[in-house]
């Protein structure tokens, strides 16, 4: 009777010969053949996400001692996948068990591969496994960098929503100092989706840009633990013109306004300006040069924020200029500026 099989086999159960001794005494000698069948071995496969659901589409490959892959499985749609059944031919060695490819829109688990050394009773002829493993989400972050649409320079204070394919709000984030800002790493729950980026408060003394959406799709690639995504937005600088009314005065200063006055100069000349790094002027420059037409008016160019001096270079043929110069601002409301006189 065979009471052990070599490693690997299966102890034949059915190895029992019966013999009646020679009753001289005699030496006996018995010839028998007896033949042992490799044991073998199969591996099943559970694969969920970190809320226990099933998971299809992870690839797990096996791999005998020496390298070679005895076969490839997918896990289907409950999450599981089994292997065939292998023949021992290496016991006492590991074997290697690996996940090839994560499912769309997770990264490939560490926790998932393992090296194992097949060991069981010899009176089983097949050794059976099952492994889990988790899979986590791949995630995202987005990067913005805001700047002047002139000079290029960095805007703090921008303010964008970022917001999944369903609408829902995942973070609010405002430019520091040096324009940019990036996200927090965000769980892909939409692999392939349509996330979007919306400017909902422009930098101050900025005007938001006539789109302030942009969509983006997060497609996964690879086993990207997090998906990168770079933004580059420009904002306008809000700006407005300003408009003056050239007349007489008959009666002195509290008297009504006379006849509208045409071919009066003034000059414009900034003297503080909201945003002076990113003005295409100085304070202290004249801005623009004015000429009243017939009907007494004039209209400048588009200003910056900021205040100024308006000035009489020249008085109408006739007239005498009038040497008090007018201070007034241009000042941000919401979307729009107003001009006021100081």
């Amino acid at each position: 009777e065979e009471i052990k099989a070599p490693k690997g086999y299966v102890r034949d159960k059915e190895s029992i010969r019966y013999f009646i001794p020679d009753a001289a005494g005699k030496r006996l000698e018995i010839k028998e053949v007896f033949k042992n069948d490799y044991q073998n071995f199969r591996l099943k496969i559970e694969k969920t996400n970190p809320e226990g659901e099933p998971l299809e589409g992870a690839e797990f490959t096996l791999e005998d001692p020496r390298g070679n892959i005895l076969e490839k499985v997918i896990t289907e749609e409950d999450g599981r996948a089994s292997f065939s059944e292998h023949p021992l031919l290496y016991p006492d060695e590991a074997y290697h068990l690996y996940e090839s490819r994560a499912p769309f829109g997770y990264y490939i688990s560490e926790a998932a591969e393992r090296y194992f050394v097949p060991e069981a009773d010899q009176s089983e002829r097949t050794i059976e496994y099952q492994f889990s493993a988790e899979n986590q989400r791949q995630g995202f972050q987005v990067t913005v960098q805001k700047r002047d649409e002139r000079s290029g320079n960095p805007l703090s204070g921008a303010v964008f929503l970022l917001k999944d394919p369903e609408g829902g709000i995942l973070e609010e984030l405002c430019t520091g100092p040096e324009g940019t800002v990036t996200s927090a790493r965000h769980p892909l729950y939409y692999p392939g989706g349509l996330y979007s980026l919306e400017e909902i408060q422009a930098p101050p003394g900025y005007a938001l840009p006539e789109n302030p959406l942009e969509t983006f799709k997060v497609e996964p690639e690879g086993n990207e633990i997090s998906l990168k995504f770079d933004f580059n937005f420009t904002n306008k600088a809000l700006k407005a013109p300003v408009s003056l009314q050239k007349y007489e005065l008959e009666d002195g200063p509290a008297s009504a306004p006379g006849l509208s006055l045409a071919d009066a100069r003034y000059l414009i000349i900034a003297r503080a300006l909201f945003n002076p790094e990113n003005a295409d002027y100085q304070e202290g420059d004249v801005v623009c040069e004015l000429r009243t037409d017939a009907q007494g008016r004039a209209v400048s160019e588009p200003l910056h924020l900021g205040s100024y001096d308006l000035v009489e270079a020249e008085a109408p043929e006739g007239y005498l200029i009038n040497e008090t110069a007018v201070r007034f601002s241009l000042q941000q409301d919401g979307e729009k500026v107003i001009v006021s006189q100081d």
